[in-house]
């Protein structure tokens, strides 16, 4: 527990020694900024990097899945890369990683710490392509409890970060590089192109607040469909067998996790609407928004199956963007008024999860070797 009041307060410190202060923008299309002209931005973000790395890389029997990972680098055979198909079931990717960090060492503490370094490294420049404040992104990362799935579902982490790249080239209108990166994300997790057909679909849809609501309970509403629906359970076996297994009846997330995924993605929203709903809102925010009311939805789903869970882990990196980007079009007053109520809010979400025990983070253990 100290280590991740420790992570808060360091993370707090460089968001203060790099905060730039910035006027109001009023050109949509200039919210997407990445212009940092205070030198410490840069330092404080390559000394986060390091940080976390090595909380994560250093971990020991911390996440749900650490055996699992560990279990699968042993059986990595260093002689012959494709043989290893033969004995695991992973993206080409992830088993091009364990290979790669076999080869490097036979201690599974190489991989956790290649592993973290990837996603730590594509998280920072994931958000620094689309906040003015990265160290403040990587603290809302932190808070709303990112950094604690990245202790867990690696793989999918280490996706995640590029998809949202690839959500900031489709809003820049870079197509190519939008389904590059895609591909690339899947290399890791299959799951990253229900999240790329998902920012495309999204994307030619005009929102506002009404159409978002609407999109919401549309979402609740279906979800009561899917588990009367064998047509529907069985197209999503179909796209990879081995979502069967999370589609059984005894394996929901359970109500208090789901709701508790609700509400917290609907507060942070509400937040955000309290602040922007007097303003002229870029299509590129509201997209975000509508994503993340889209997570809300998946959260209520994984109550039956947590397989949802998982592809909601995409749409909430976006809540750093969501916030910091419409704070950028806010009067100064209201910026800080929005940027202190959503960092208050999201101690409470992180203190709730440690609560909770999220993801079995607590108690947090270094690899005896190393003591």
């Amino acid at each position: 527990m100290i280590l991740y009041l420790f992570l808060i307060a360091i993370t707090s410190l460089f968001v203060v020694l790099s905060y730039v202060r910035t006027n109001t923008i009023n050109n949509a299309n200039q919210v997407a900024m990445g212009n940092y002209p205070n030198k410490l931005n840069g330092i404080s973000s390559f000394l986060l990097v390091v940080l976390f790395t090595s909380v994560a890389g250093l971990r020991y029997f911390v996440g749900t899945d650490f055996r699992m990972y560990v279990e699968s680098f042993l059986q990595i055979d260093t002689h012959s890369f494709l043989s290893n198909f033969e004995l695991l079931r992973f993206e080409p990717g992830f088993m091009w990683l364990l290979w790669i960090s076999r080869l490097l060492s036979p201690h599974p503490i190489t991989f956790f710490l290649v592993s973290s370094f990837l996603v730590i490294f594509g998280t920072m420049i994931a958000y620094r392509a689309s906040t003015d404040s990265p160290p403040l992104a990587i603290l809302y990362w932190l808070l709303f409890g990112l950094f604690f799935f990245s202790l867990n579902g690696t793989r999918q982490a280490i996706a995640a970060p590029i998809t949202i790249l690839a959500w900031h080239c489709l809003q820049k209108d870079f197509k190519y590089r939008f389904i590059a990166l895609i591909g690339f994300a899947a290399l890791f997790h299959v799951s990253a192109v229900l999240a790329g057909i998902a920012f495309v679909f999204f994307h030619y849809v005009t929102w506002n607040w009404k159409r978002i609501t609407l999109l919401f309970f549309s979402i609740l509403a279906f979800g009561q469909l899917v588990f009367f629906s064998d047509i529907i359970v069985n197209f999503i076996v179909f796209l990879d067998p081995r979502f069967q297994y999370y589609f059984r009846p005894d394996f929901g997330a359970g109500a208090n996790a789901s709701w508790f995924g609700v509400l917290s993605r609907l507060t942070t929203v509400s937040i955000v609407f309290l602040f922007a709903r007097k303003i002229k809102l870029p299509q590129s925010i509201f997209e975000a928004i509508a994503l993340l009311v889209t997570g809300a939805g998946f959260w209520h789903l994984s109550s039956f199956a947590p397989w949802f869970f998982r592809i909601d882990a995409y749409f909430e990196y976006l809540i750093p963007i969501a916030i910091l980007q419409t704070a950028s079009l806010l009067d100064e007053t209201k910026r800080k008024q929005l940027i202190i109520l959503t960092l208050a809010y999201g101690t409470f979400h992180y203190f709730a999860m440690l609560r909770l025990g999220w993801h079995e983070v607590i108690p947090y253990r270094i690899w005896p070797e190393i003591i």
